[in-house]
């Protein structure tokens, strides 16, 4: 590997180029690194094409199924990671997990609804809902402060 700098007066901010004879194993975990590390981007799956998320533009990452899925308000797509590997690549102070099987956005919480069952349900942007149990409530009061 090689690496290079390159000015560019007319780029407003920086840029990475991967540049490689084929988008091998190697050439994926850099680039996943790099997106980890300097973006804050997600890679997701929809229709045999990749999608680049933003971590501020999702609302819920969770498992159904063998599958990990992320949603935002365009939609669904489906994630090539497990959920504990996305929790420790997305920002704590913004993120949480909410249930076994689901991490929410803090940012994109509308309301809590809570229930005599002990229940506590979370609506999020775009009319999601969601639901989490007392056994998660005092994650979800520290990222608030309460």
């Amino acid at each position: 590997m090689k690496i290079e700098f390159l000015k560019d007066p007319s780029k407003e901010e920086p840029v990475i180029a991967v540049i490689a004879p084929a988008r091998d194993g190697e050439v994926e975990r850099l680039i996943a690194e790099l997106e980890r590390t300097y973006m804050g981007v997600v890679n997701a799956y929809a229709d045999d094409r990749v999608q680049l998320l933003r971590q501020s533009d999702i609302l819920r990452i969770y498992a159904e199924g063998a599958r990990v899925w992320c949603q935002t308000e365009e939609g669904r797509f489906l994630l090539h990671a497990r959920l504990y590997e996305m929790e420790e690549r997305l920002d704590p102070t913004v993120f949480v997990r909410i249930s076994k099987c689901e991490i929410v956005n803090t940012r994109k919480i509308l309301r809590l609804d809570v229930s005599l069952s002990g229940t506590v349900g979370v609506v999020l942007e775009g009319n999601v809902k969601t639901y989490t149990s007392r056994r998660y409530m005092q994650r979800i009061k520290d990222v608030f402060g309460v």
